[in-house]
């Protein structure tokens, strides 16, 4: 969770915040973020809404912290032996969670912010830039030991990594299942490996030959009607 200045006031109680972040997720199990109210939250918490605002400044950011709060262990990055096999347990950690409720706020989170700027400001400052924060910790990692090629830009690399899973989630057009983990770390690595002066090529493929029989009969016919409008004069 991103810290905030600390505003004036009565101090802020851990229980408040605590009941505050069970009482949004007790919510939010049977209604969707844009349906959530600050003042839901307050009267299911039992505390009052100045409460509320000297923690969070919107609902958005209750909802990210309420969701950080019991997911942030499965966000983590399991230690490996290699740096493909963290990202491989991750990626499969991650698709059990979208495919969750955790999942469904998420994607609701993303539309609400289609519509309020502050919506993705927030989701971007107090989740996604720490979770961002940690991939690029771990492509760093793989760059020194080997794993990764040491000209890749990190912020490319994590697009590539999850924006097969967000667009998924978002979409729905293809399911979140695990074997996407496995697809994902195995191409991404073939690609992401240092290489040395090697360059992929595209498979060759045979270009069938055009066959120009047809054209042939097309020219000797319009050659034997010629001949036979020429005898006939």
């Amino acid at each position: 969770m991103v810290k905030q200045k600390r505003k004036e006031g009565r101090p802020r109680s851990e229980h408040a915040r605590r009941a505050i972040l069970r009482s949004t997720n007790r919510l939010l199990e049977r209604m969707s973020v844009r349906d959530l109210t600050i003042e839901g939250i307050a009267k299911s918490a039992g505390v009052g809404k100045p409460t509320i605002y000297r923690w969070w400044p919107n609902k958005v950011a209750v909802v990210i912290d309420a969701f950080f709060e019991t997911m942030s262990a499965q966000l983590e990055y399991p230690q490996a032996d290699t740096v493909a096999a963290s990202l491989r347990m991750q990626l499969h950690h991650a698709l059990k969670m979208d495919r969750s409720r955790e999942g469904r706020l998420i994607a609701e989170i993303l539309a609400e912010g289609q519509f309020d700027a502050d919506i993705l400001r927030t989701f971007r400052a107090r989740f996604l830039d720490f979770r961002r924060a940690a991939a690029t910790a771990l492509i760093r990692a793989g760059q020194r030991q080997g794993e990764i090629s040491p000209a890749l830009d990190p912020d490319l690399a994590i697009d590539i990594v999850y924006g097969p899973i967000y667009y998924r989630l978002l979409v729905g057009h293809l399911p979140l299942e695990d074997r996407l983990a496995d697809d994902l770390v195995d191409w991404i690595f073939s690609g992401f490996s240092p290489r040395q002066n090697k360059i992929i090529q595209p498979p060759k493929t045979k270009t069938p030959a055009i066959s120009t029989n047809g054209d042939r009969r097309e020219r000797r016919r319009r050659t034997d009607a010629q001949r036979a409008a020429s005898d006939g004069r």
